[in-house]
């Protein structure tokens, strides 16, 4: 009976595995910034030019120094959906983006959760759920408190 017990105990803690990392809400899963936007733009690339009607021309600038959360979160996201583009994996994307580990994992915690789990909604959704959403834990916005607001 003992030994049943114990491999009881042993099974249940195995399957906790608190190295997986996760986010709270109102935490960051971002990296502190250690560039700030410039709004000047001093260190931006010229990527093009667009007609803007009535406006005129405005330069497209591009900043790739830039590491804020937004900038950060960009860089995610685009990543996941140019590879998604090439492959069509969303899971093998996820996995292999610069995403935070914890964003990674949120991701597949909440497709793991649906009832089929490699159903394309399945995976669209729990795209959404932890990246776009208004209420996404890796949002760019999740767990910021100053927030720059550039005319």
């Amino acid at each position: 009976m003992k030994f049943i017990v114990i491999v009881c105990v042993l099974l249940v803690w195995s399957g906790c595995d608190s190295s997986e990392p996760s986010i709270e809400v109102g935490e960051s899963a971002w990296a502190p910034t250690t560039k700030p936007f410039d709004p000047t733009c001093a260190d931006c690339t010229e990527v093009g030019e667009v007609e803007l009607g009535h406006m005129g021309a405005a330069k497209i600038m591009f900043d790739t120094t830039t590491d804020d959360p937004e900038a950060q979160w960009v860089r995610c996201v685009n990543g996941i959906l140019d590879c998604v583009e090439q492959t069509s994996d969303m899971p093998g994307c996820v996995e292999t983006s610069g995403c935070p580990s914890a964003c990674k994992a949120e991701y597949g915690r909440k497709r793991s959760g649906a009832p089929n789990p490699n159903a394309f909604d399945a995976k669209w959704n729990a795209f959404e759920i932890v990246f776009t959403a208004p209420t996404a834990v890796c949002s760019a916005e999740a767990g910021l408190t100053d927030v720059e607001v550039v005319p």
